[in-house]
C-alpha cells in the first residue's frame, strides 16, 4: 500500500522542517525533571526562588512592566535571557530582605531561573504576544545561565579566562556585577 495514500488530498499546514510554535514541554515537566536530580534541600530552595520569581513575574505591580519589555522585541530569547538575569538578582535580594537567615543554595538558582523562563514563554505564547518555541527557550536559558555563572561562579570565570572567554577580575576587584545581599551560597 502507498504510504502517502492516507494523506493524499490533505493540505499540509506547515513545512516539515519549520520549528513548532510553543514549547514542546510544560514548566511542570521541566521542574519535575530538575527535582529528579536534586536533594530535598535543593528542591526546597528551588521552590522558594520560583515562588518569589512568580510574584515578580506575575505580580500586579510588575507584570505589565516586565511583559511590556518583551512586547515588540526583535529577539525574545535574548531579551528574556538578559531580563531573567536582572530579575533573578531582584528575586535573590527580595528573599534576603523578606526571609532573613534563609540561605539559597547556588545549585538551586539556575534551575529555578530556567523554570521561570519557561513560565514567561508559556505566557508569551498563550497570550499571543509573540511566537515562541524551544529555540527561544534555549537562547534565553543560555544567556541567563551564562550571565549568572559569569557573575557568581569563580570557577566558571577562571575556566572562561583559561579558554579565551575573558579574564578574571583582578584580585580584590569586583566581578561583572557585585552580587546582591542574599547571593547564592556555595557558588552555582
Amino acid at each position: 500500500q502507498d504510504p502517502d495514500a492516507a494523506t493524499e488530498g490533505v493540505e499540509q499546514t506547515e513545512e516539515p522542517n519549520e520549528p513548532q510554535e510553543g514549547l514542546s514541554f510544560t514548566t511542570e515537566q521541566l521542574v519535575d525533571s530538575f527535582k529528579e536530580n536534586m536533594d530535598p534541600e535543593q528542591v526546597k530552595d528551588m521552590g522558594t526562588v520560583i515562588d518569589s520569581g512568580k510574584e515578580l513575574l506575575f505580580g500586579p505591580d510588575t507584570h505589565s512592566q516586565l511583559m511590556g519589555m518583551l512586547e515588540g522585541s526583535k529577539n525574545i530569547g535574548e531579551d528574556l535571557g538578559n531580563g531573567a538575569f536582572d530579575a533573578m538578582n531582584l528575586v535573590l535580594k527580595s528573599i534576603a530582605e523578606n526571609k532573613p537567615g534563609e540561605e539559597i543554595e547556588g545549585k538551586s538558582i539556575l534551575p529555578a531561573g530556567v523554570a521561570l523562563i519557561a513560565m514567561a514563554l508559556e505566557f508569551v505564547n498563550e497570550s499571543g504576544m509573540a511566537p515562541v518555541n524551544d529555540d527561544t527557550f534555549e537562547e534565553a536559558s543560555h544567556i541567563f545561565s551564562t550571565r549568572m555563572l559569569a557573575t557568581y561562579d569563580d570557577q566558571f570565570k577562571e575556566r572562561a579566562a583559561q579558554y579565551g572567554g575573558g579574564s578574571p577580575a583582578p584580585e580584590g576587584q569586583p566581578a561583572e556585577q557585585t552580587p546582591p545581599t542574599g547571593a547564592p551560597v556555595g557558588g552555582m
